[in-house]
């Protein structure tokens, strides 16, 4: 992996607009000149005198500077003549808008090994093709063909879809998300998944990279990436557990993630809410979970999500207990979930929480409030963020209805306490910061070098093959072969050498079950020899 020139790409001083006809190049333009950039943008289309209020330049030879940045919006096929004049003019990383319009496989091999070969020589990286979106809000970038702007947050989102990097844009304006990068590697003919993550690990402006990835290519190159940044930062992702062209069984990205410290997430929503929950994280220990609750109903639908997930409900103290008894319905059967009844107020959730918080069986707590007529939302909100400040367990709250709820969701979530508009959701939340910090001590963790259980007879091992060197043989026969595995624990058939017709017969009189017999010579080395066959056979 390499960060070599992606400054260029992502800090830009200066940016060229290679146009080819359609209206999306408008788009373009209208974002990176009214996007707060800095810099020069400058237009090359030799049939419009100027765009968006800016003259434009008839050649890439005319600029009156040269670009740290081209975003190249001309046919693909033009790309490589394109990326040449570029890297002559000075440039370092240009942005390949443009469609794959070939209609074979083959016609577009050879046309990306024309674009890499074209900007090979300048040390010019490559961000696509068909990738129609770079944001970075903090410095102005917004060279996409979306209407909607970003803005600026602390999370780094990379995809290769077009269409989730819009739903990205249209999601975060609606809810007030912000990011650092918005990247679309698209085809990812140079700059990759690994690029991006190397690059955005030293970037102070982010917080958690998000990742939506279906496909690796280099997997060597993408763990390397992965496990650096996720030491840093918290990395997310979500991938496809289906997708079509992909050769590898999920259950390896699965692994993979794990060990690399990546947390994975199942849908759009998780992988979004999640980056405001995870600092909680230091927070958990384990998976018990204690649910404090004035609803019967959402604490069972709370206890199925734990339980689901893999999760435990805490096993409460008896000193625990013995407070809780004047604080909880006299017909609930519960100790945990603790059932406050209907009634419970702001006043009855402080005192259980000062018991279930200093409880040492309790890895996290998770406040619900159910509408009620005769407590409100909001002071039980209050409650939450004053024990937030001493608080040595991950707190989660979860106030239900969408109007009911609201005013308390804002004021938790303003104060960094993970919170949702559902008991699941929020239990789901949990469980996840707990996979988090298991995937952060495998990713910690150096595994050993042999297995402990693993035992070789390497001496067995060392004699077999001397003896064949001893003999000036560059290979061992199937019995040695065998030998050999099995001095290393692998599983074998059994063999055994006769030296006649009559041991072979007696052998296989001891063995009592069906044998096959074979050959062992040094002037045949293998059946095909031994019945003639050749190369005309």
């Amino acid at each position: 992996m390499t960060v070599r020139n992606l400054d260029a790409l992502f800090k830009p001083e200066a940016i060229t607009l290679i146009c080819g006809g359609g209206a999306s190049e408008v788009i373009i333009a209208r974002n990176l000149m009214s996007g707060g950039f800095k810099g020069p943008v400058m237009p090359v289309d030799p049939d419009r005198r100027a765009l968006e209020g800016a003259l434009t330049y008839p050649d890439i030879a005319s600029l009156p500077l040269a670009p740290d940045l081209a975003v190249i919006h001309a046919p693909l096929a033009e790309a490589p003549a394109l990326l040449q004049q570029l890297g002559a003019r000075g440039a370092r990383a240009a942005m390949i808008v443009s469609e794959t319009p070939v209609s074979t496989a083959g016609d577009r091999a050879t046309l990306y090994q024309a674009i890499l070969n074209a900007a090979r020589p300048y040390l010019l990286r490559v961000l696509g093709p068909d990738c129609p979106e770079l944001s970075v809000p903090t410095s102005g970038l917004h060279a996409s063909v979306s209407r909607f702007r970003p803005l600026a947050g602390h999370a780094a989102f990379i995809t290769q879809s077009s269409s989730m990097a819009q739903a990205a844009l249209d999601w975060g304006n609606h809810n007030g998300f912000g990011f650092s990068h918005l990247v679309n590697i698209g085809a990812a003919l140079d700059v990759d998944y690994a690029d991006v993550l190397d690059y955005l690990t030293n970037d102070y402006r982010t917080r958690a990279i998000l990742l939506y990835l279906e496909s690796i290519r280099d997997a060597r190159k993408f763990m390397s990436a992965a496990r650096r940044a996720a030491r840093i930062k918290p990395v997310i992702v979500l991938k496809p557990r289906r997708y079509a062209d992909e050769t590898v069984d999920d259950a390896v990205y699965a692994a993979a993630f794990r060990r690399a410290g990546i947390l994975r997430v199942d849908d759009w929503h998780e992988l979004f809410n999640l980056v405001e929950a995870l600092p909680a994280a230091k927070l958990v220990r384990n998976d018990r979970l204690a649910i404090l609750s004035n609803s019967r109903s959402l604490s069972l639908l709370a206890t199925d999500t734990l339980y689901h997930f893999g999760g435990r409900l805490a096993q409460l103290s008896e000193a625990a207990q013995e407070g809780l008894e004047n604080l909880t319905d006299p017909s609930s059967t519960f100790v945990n979930p603790v059932d406050l009844g209907d009634q419970a107020d702001a006043a009855a959730y402080d005192r259980a929480l000062d018991l279930v918080l200093r409880d040492p069986g309790v890895d996290g707590v998770l406040v619900i409030k159910a509408p009620s007529a005769l407590s409100e939302a909001l002071p039980v909100a209050e409650i939450l963020v004053q024990h937030l400040h001493d608080a040595r367990r991950c707190l989660l709250a979860n106030f239900s209805g969408p109007t009911a709820g609201e005013a308390a969701r804002h004021l938790t979530m303003g104060r960094q306490i993970p919170t949702y508009e559902t008991a699941a959701g929020a239990v789901q939340a949990f469980m996840r910061l707990v996979q988090y910090k298991h995937n952060q001590q495998l990713l910690m963790e150096t595994p050993p070098s042999l297995p402990e259980e693993f035992t070789p007879d390497t001496e067995v091992a060392r004699r077999i093959v001397a003896q064949a060197l001893a003999e000036g043989r560059d290979r061992l026969s199937e019995f040695e072969a065998l030998q050999l595995l099995a001095a290393y624990g692998i599983p074998v058939v059994e063999s055994l050498i006769a030296t006649s017709p009559d041991s072979a017969a007696a052998m296989a009189a001891n063995l009592d079950r069906p044998v096959a017999i074979k050959i062992l010579s040094p002037d045949i080395e293998n059946k095909y020899q031994l019945v003639g066959w050749g190369e005309n056979s």
